[in-house]
């Protein structure tokens, strides 16, 4: 189960909406795609949450097939974002 003490406002929403506090998560069959800032901390809390939940529920999400799609990130700040949650870069328009 996630501890919400510690995860509690660690993901901010990447733009500021005033009429919704939903993250901005998009779900097909088994795809899920979020849409965050490019902030090492967030990606930290975010693969930790995964990370717990895999643990709660018995499942593995696969980060080798996870990427992140930067838009208006630096080159060296996306190096890292990967590296940190284990996965490639990609590129719009993806499948």
């Amino acid at each position: 189960m996630v501890n919400h003490a510690r995860t509690q406002n660690l993901l901010k929403l990447p733009i500021s909406l005033q009429y919704s506090e939903d993250f901005p998560i998009l779900q097909y069959v088994d795809d899920t795609l979020v849409i965050m800032e490019a902030c090492p901390q967030q990606i930290t809390a975010l693969k930790n949450i995964l990370q717990e939940f895999s643990i709660s529920i018995g499942l593995k999400v696969n980060y080798a097939k996870s990427m992140v799609v930067p838009i208006n990130v630096e080159e060296n700040r996306t190096s890292l974002l990967t590296q940190l949650f284990g996965c490639t870069v990609g590129t719009l328009p993806f499948t």
